[in-house]
């Protein structure tokens, strides 16, 4: 699990996880904890 460094309740936990070569992270996000937001 990673929560950001401000753990507000209004926050959100994102799963984080390796692929099978054991090397390579990825994060998921569950789509109704996003904010919209342009860059």
């Amino acid at each position: 699990f990673f929560v950001g460094e401000n753990m507000t309740p209004d926050g959100m936990v994102a799963l984080l996880d390796f692929r099978e070569d054991g090397v390579t992270p990825y994060m998921i996000f569950f789509k109704d904890g996003l904010e919209i937001e342009k860059c």
